[in-house]
């Protein structure tokens, strides 16, 4: 009797166990077996990770923060980190899922639509309003050819290739004023495939001084009001180690690298007593430059009053004689002579 009554205990809590997770709220479904390539820095044009929340550790809270954040469309965990992805630009839903094992995706059902072959390569060129400048690729389909341009950094479209090649493999053969191939917007949980424009050329980072260490090194990482998504690396003082961020594309500060090993030969072993040894020896070079002309300067002064003195008691002196010589009236030799005589 109990061997039965634990096997309809167990037909009933297994079927509950394996039984998807309560979602934490609607507008959005549970995507099995997919998930996004490279999530922490998407390569996807117009996606942008909108936060990565360390203090989130299990998919149930990752998904729950999801639909508490602004514009997230997609929530994944990746090696037990949470990603919140807005996936949306221009009414183009532009994420890529990709199959995974094991994976799961919470993504919003109302998504923008799919975009096709003319979105990519239709389109003219479009710099977009910010003042970055990123080397691209448009097609051009009068030409049916692919040609550069430089992108501001947001506010682009579609037709923006990071390189010739993968311009030519999306837009070969497109003409004017023909359609290319198009896809209905997918409304099921199953993942549609979409075409993705790599992250745009990474802006080249200006050298850094190495004397100052606040603003190299110990500045917090700054994303910038643009909306690009660059792989970038900034120096953590708290920890003394080089982490990522997502660098938006302008407004930046120096604290910001494009690679780790530039990260860490600028600002490991460096502390900011550097700074302060740094800014002692400026000044001791500023004190220096300004208190050796003004020492010359005396010294050149004074050797001036010297000379002068010198010819003021010269010039005294021969005055002095020359008055002396005057008092005196030597007596005429001839009479010398005739008195000396005289007396003899």
């Amino acid at each position: 009797m109990a061997v039965w009554w634990l096997r309809g205990l167990l037909l009933l809590v297994i079927p509950v166990a394996l039984a998807d997770p309560e979602l934490p709220c609607e507008g959005y479904e549970v995507v099995e077996g997919y998930g996004m390539e490279n999530v922490e820095f998407p390569s996807q044009f117009g996606v942008k990770l909108l936060e990565s929340p360390e203090d989130v550790a299990d998919e149930q809270a990752c998904w729950q923060r999801g639909c508490d954040t602004k514009d997230c469309d997609v929530a994944v965990m990746s090696a037990g980190r949470c990603y919140l992805l807005r996936c949306t630009f221009k009414g183009y839903d532009l994420c890529e899922l990709t199959q995974q094992d094991g994976a799961r995706s919470y993504r919003k059902t109302s998504r923008g639509v799919r975009p096709t072959q003319d979105d990519f390569c239709l389109p003219e060129k479009a710099t977009g309003q910010c003042r970055a400048s990123f080397t691209r690729w448009f097609y051009d389909a009068e030409a049916e050819t692919c040609a550069t341009f430089t992108y501001g950094g947001c506010n682009g479209n579609l037709n923006n290739h990071v390189g010739q090649k993968e311009c030519m493999q999306k837009c070969q053969g497109v003409k004017a004023g023909k359609s290319g191939d198009t896809e209905a917007p997918s409304k099921h949980a199953e993942p549609a495939s979409s075409q993705s424009a790599p992250e745009p050329e990474a802006a080249k980072v200006q050298a850094p001084k190495k004397e100052n260490f606040a603003e190299y090194c110990a500045a917090p990482a700054v994303v910038g009001p643009c909306r690009a998504a660059f792989q970038r690396w900034f120096h953590d003082s708290s920890s003394g180690t080089c982490k990522k961020f997502v660098y938006g594309g302008c407004n930046s500060n120096k604290n910001n690298y494009l690679t780790e090993t530039d990260c860490r030969n600028m600002c490991f072993g460096r502390t900011g007593d550097d700074d302060d040894y740094a800014d002692h020896n400026v000044m001791h070079r500023s004190v220096t430059a300004v208190v050796l002309p003004i020492l010359l300067a005396l010294l050149a002064a004074t050797l001036i009053g010297i000379m002068i003195l010198f010819f003021v008691k010269v010039a005294k002196k021969n005055q002095d004689n020359a008055g002396f010589r005057a008092m005196w009236n030597p007596i005429d030799d001839k009479e010398c002579l005739m008195n000396s005589a005289y007396t003899l």
